[in-house]
């Protein structure tokens, strides 16, 4: 089987048409006084042509019962650098 260049042999549950190829995953950490923090990976189901990107958030529990959440985002890889050109202008905007 074809492997994609990014893909984490590590992570990767791609096998004979099934599974997903994945790439390393990267966090980025809490921001400081958070819990909030979030990883992004990129996937490609074994028979498939789409690349997308994995962007989860992982939300603490607002008490300690609670285990708390995770959201994710799938988009194209278009999609992910205009989320990352929104992200950078914004944050160049909030440090002034």
């Amino acid at each position: 089987m074809q492997h994609p260049a990014w893909c984490d042999r590590a992570e990767c549950t791609a096998s004979e048409g099934t599974g997903y190829h994945w790439s390393r995953r990267v966090a980025l950490d809490p921001e400081l006084g958070t819990d909030v923090s979030a990883t992004l990976q990129i996937c490609q189901g074994a028979r498939s042509a789409a690349v997308l990107v994995d962007l989860t958030a992982h939300l603490p529990g607002l008490d300690p019962a609670d285990d708390g959440e995770e959201c994710t985002l799938l988009m194209g890889g278009e999609r992910a650098v205009a989320l990352g050109r929104m992200l950078l202008a914004v944050g160049h905007a909030a440090t002034g």
